[in-house]
Protein backbone atom coordinates (compact mmCIF):
# COMPACT_ATOMS: atom_id res chain seq x y z
CA UNK A 1 0.00 0.00 0.00
CA UNK A 2 2.69 2.29 0.86
CA UNK A 3 4.66 1.73 -2.55
CA UNK A 4 1.01 2.16 -4.44
CA UNK A 5 0.81 6.07 -2.74
CA UNK A 6 4.20 7.00 -3.28
CA UNK A 7 3.82 6.20 -6.92
CA UNK A 8 0.62 8.08 -7.02
CA UNK A 9 2.33 11.03 -5.46
CA UNK A 10 4.77 11.10 -7.55
CA UNK A 11 2.66 10.35 -10.78
CA UNK A 12 0.80 13.42 -9.12
CA UNK A 13 4.07 15.47 -8.97
CA UNK A 14 5.53 15.20 -12.09
CA UNK A 15 2.17 15.65 -13.91
CA UNK A 16 1.78 19.23 -12.35
CA UNK A 17 5.62 20.01 -13.61
CA UNK A 18 4.46 18.90 -17.18
CA UNK A 19 0.98 21.01 -17.23
CA UNK A 20 3.37 24.15 -15.71
CA UNK A 21 6.17 23.56 -18.41
CA UNK A 22 3.22 23.10 -21.08
CA UNK A 23 1.62 26.48 -19.91
CA UNK A 24 4.82 28.20 -20.41
CA UNK A 25 5.47 27.24 -23.50
CA UNK A 26 1.89 28.02 -24.45
CA UNK A 27 2.14 31.62 -23.31
CA UNK A 28 4.76 32.22 -26.31
CA UNK A 29 3.45 30.57 -29.47
CA UNK A 30 3.15 33.18 -31.62
CA UNK A 31 6.09 31.98 -34.42
CA UNK A 32 8.21 35.23 -35.16
CA UNK A 33 10.98 33.45 -37.13
CA UNK A 34 12.67 30.10 -38.55
CA UNK A 35 16.69 30.70 -38.43
CA UNK A 36 19.13 28.40 -39.90
CA UNK A 37 22.19 28.66 -37.75
CA UNK A 38 25.16 26.37 -38.62
CA UNK A 39 23.92 22.75 -37.68
CA UNK A 40 20.91 24.12 -35.58
CA UNK A 41 17.19 25.47 -36.55
CA UNK A 42 16.02 27.91 -34.21
CA UNK A 43 12.24 28.70 -33.98
CA UNK A 44 11.54 32.73 -32.24
CA UNK A 45 8.08 32.54 -30.28
CA UNK A 46 6.77 35.59 -28.71
CA UNK A 47 3.65 36.05 -26.51
CA UNK A 48 1.99 38.32 -29.58
CA UNK A 49 1.94 38.32 -33.07
CA UNK A 50 3.81 41.96 -32.64
CA UNK A 51 7.03 42.86 -30.64
CA UNK A 52 5.98 44.91 -27.94
CA UNK A 53 7.40 48.15 -27.65
CA UNK A 54 8.90 49.82 -25.00
CA UNK A 55 8.73 46.83 -22.52
CA UNK A 56 10.67 44.43 -21.08
CA UNK A 57 9.75 40.92 -22.58
CA UNK A 58 10.52 37.35 -22.98
CA UNK A 59 11.21 35.44 -26.00
CA UNK A 60 10.64 31.57 -26.18
CA UNK A 61 13.75 29.39 -28.40
CA UNK A 62 13.08 26.18 -29.63
CA UNK A 63 16.41 24.88 -31.10
CA UNK A 64 16.65 21.23 -32.76
CA UNK A 65 19.94 20.06 -35.19
CA UNK A 66 19.44 19.26 -38.80
CA UNK A 67 17.91 15.38 -38.12
CA UNK A 68 15.20 17.54 -35.95
CA UNK A 69 16.38 16.52 -32.57
CA UNK A 70 16.49 18.44 -29.84
CA UNK A 71 19.60 20.52 -28.97
CA UNK A 72 20.31 19.80 -25.63
CA UNK A 73 22.84 21.14 -23.33
CA UNK A 74 23.43 24.51 -25.03
CA UNK A 75 24.93 27.42 -23.65
CA UNK A 76 23.17 30.67 -25.24
CA UNK A 77 24.04 34.25 -25.10
CA UNK A 78 22.29 37.20 -26.58
CA UNK A 79 22.73 40.65 -27.44
CA UNK A 80 21.15 42.95 -30.05
CA UNK A 81 20.19 46.79 -31.09
CA UNK A 82 19.80 49.10 -34.09
CA UNK A 83 22.71 48.69 -36.51
CA UNK A 84 21.59 51.74 -38.29
CA UNK A 85 21.67 53.91 -34.89
CA UNK A 86 24.68 52.34 -34.17
CA UNK A 87 23.49 51.01 -30.35
CA UNK A 88 22.66 48.53 -28.45
CA UNK A 89 19.96 47.42 -26.20
CA UNK A 90 19.01 49.28 -23.22
CA UNK A 91 18.76 45.85 -21.40
CA UNK A 92 21.37 42.86 -21.04
CA UNK A 93 18.65 39.96 -21.78
CA UNK A 94 19.52 36.67 -20.19
CA UNK A 95 19.31 33.07 -21.68
CA UNK A 96 18.36 30.16 -19.82
CA UNK A 97 16.88 26.94 -20.41
CA UNK A 98 13.64 25.62 -20.81
CA UNK A 99 12.01 22.87 -19.00
CA UNK A 100 11.28 21.26 -22.21
CA UNK A 101 14.46 19.22 -24.30
CA UNK A 102 15.73 22.13 -27.15
CA UNK A 103 13.77 24.62 -25.01
CA UNK A 104 15.47 28.05 -24.82
CA UNK A 105 14.37 31.64 -22.62
CA UNK A 106 15.43 35.14 -23.57
CA UNK A 107 14.66 37.15 -20.65
CA UNK A 108 14.95 40.62 -20.82
CA UNK A 109 14.22 42.13 -24.30
CA UNK A 110 13.26 45.40 -24.85
CA UNK A 111 13.04 47.82 -27.94
CA UNK A 112 12.35 51.54 -27.02
CA UNK A 113 12.42 52.97 -30.87
CA UNK A 114 10.82 52.28 -33.97
CA UNK A 115 13.17 50.91 -36.69
CA UNK A 116 14.97 47.64 -37.68
CA UNK A 117 16.41 45.98 -34.97
CA UNK A 118 18.74 42.76 -34.78
CA UNK A 119 19.34 39.71 -31.79
CA UNK A 120 22.57 38.40 -32.15
CA UNK A 121 22.55 34.47 -31.08
CA UNK A 122 26.24 32.61 -29.73
CA UNK A 123 25.72 28.73 -28.89
CA UNK A 124 27.84 27.28 -27.20
CA UNK A 125 28.18 23.97 -25.59
CA UNK A 126 31.40 23.00 -23.38
CA UNK A 127 32.67 26.74 -23.55
CA UNK A 128 33.51 25.91 -27.28
CA UNK A 129 31.23 28.34 -29.73
CA UNK A 130 29.50 26.13 -31.98
CA UNK A 131 27.83 28.86 -34.13
CA UNK A 132 26.29 32.26 -34.52
CA UNK A 133 22.88 33.50 -35.50
CA UNK A 134 20.99 36.67 -36.19
CA UNK A 135 17.26 37.52 -36.51
CA UNK A 136 16.53 40.94 -37.86
CA UNK A 137 13.43 42.40 -37.44
CA UNK A 138 11.26 45.48 -37.15
CA UNK A 139 9.10 47.08 -34.35
CA UNK A 140 6.95 50.12 -34.33
CA UNK A 141 4.89 52.10 -32.15
CA UNK A 142 1.33 51.84 -32.51
CA UNK A 143 -0.89 54.12 -31.32
CA UNK A 144 -3.78 53.07 -29.31
CA UNK A 145 -7.28 53.69 -30.61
Amino acid sequence: MFFFRTAILIFSLLSSQLSAAESITSQYNELQAKVEAGIFNIQIYTESSSIPFNKINTWRLQITDKDNKPALNLSISAKGGMKLHKHGLPTSPQVEAGTLPGEYFIHGLKFQMDGEWFIQLVLSKQHQEITEAEYIFEVSYQQPH
